[in-house]
């Protein structure tokens, strides 16, 4: 019996799957195979597989493996990170009898809603992922944010040509429904292309939702080898469940 194969495309958050994986038991059944897309970042070139690669290496699943995408759902990180010098806060549906943030100005929960959707909705390469497949397709949630505004400013001293001593970093809360709202937009506009969104693995968040920090990168967004490992595990299981479904039919 040929083994199933399962292959993880994506952004710098599958270096953490990556460098899990190399010393990964992985079930015999499965072949894992994970890839970094390239992408040009100012004067680095971060990743490892050519996006036209990426193309065919999905042209030659069979039907019955499995695609994980790590691509979307970090653009929370890209418009929240960095303190506005104008306070903000969002509403999440059932806040309707919390108090917002002293001072902050409301932004209204359809209106990030839809420009998460439309960013998603703008990504032709990802578009261009998903179109190649004949077979199951996920998309893996990228870690939600990390609570401690101490680590961040310890190990990251400029975003997007900010520096955080001078500007700060948005409050944990903020940041949080942020990534939920982020979340919940993947999860209509995923549903509508057939591709699952698969949530970060539950051992690995706080009480409150964060990410914990025994799964901290040494930077201020990414999650480390631990959860990788951890992620590993989710899309095994996934694989599992699928299988026994089909038999059982």
């Amino acid at each position: 019996m040929s083994k199933r194969n399962i292959l993880v495309l994506g952004d710098s958050h599958t270096h953490a799957i990556k460098t899990a994986l190399a010393g990964y038991k992985t079930n015999p059944d499965y072949s894992i195979k994970v890839y970094w897309i390239l992408k040009d970042k100012g004067n680095a070139i971060r990743g490892d597989l050519a996006y036209e690669e990426a193309l065919v290496k999905i042209s030659e699943l069979g039907e019955n493996d499995i695609l994980a995408l790590s691509y979307l759902g970090t653009v929370h990180n890209v418009m929240g990170l960095v303190k506005n010098p104008v306070p903000y806060d969002v509403m999440m549906p059932g806040d309707e009898g919390a108090a917002p943030l002293a001072g902050a100005e409301i932004i209204p929960y359809r209106t990030l809603i839809r420009f998460f959707s439309e960013y998603a909705l703008s990504n032709k390469k990802f578009l261009a992922l998903r179109k190649q497949a004949r077979c199951r397709v996920l998309h893996m949630s990228p870690p939600p944010p990390k609570k401690s505004e101490k680590f961040i400013l310890a190990h990251l001293k400029k975003y997007r040509g900010h520096k955080l001593s001078e500007v700060g970093v948005t409050p944990a809360p903020i940041r949080k429904r942020l990534w939920d709202v982020e979340y919940r937009a993947l999860e209509t506009v995923l549903r509508d292309m057939s591709v699952e969104l698969v949530p970060p693995p539950p051992e690995t968040l706080s009480a409150t939702g964060f990410l914990s920090e025994d799964y901290y990168e040494q930077d201020a967004t990414h999650a480390n080898m631990k959860y990788g490992s951890c992620v590993l595990q989710q899309l095994e299981s996934i694989a599992t469940s699928s299988c026994r479904k089909r038999q059982a039919v």
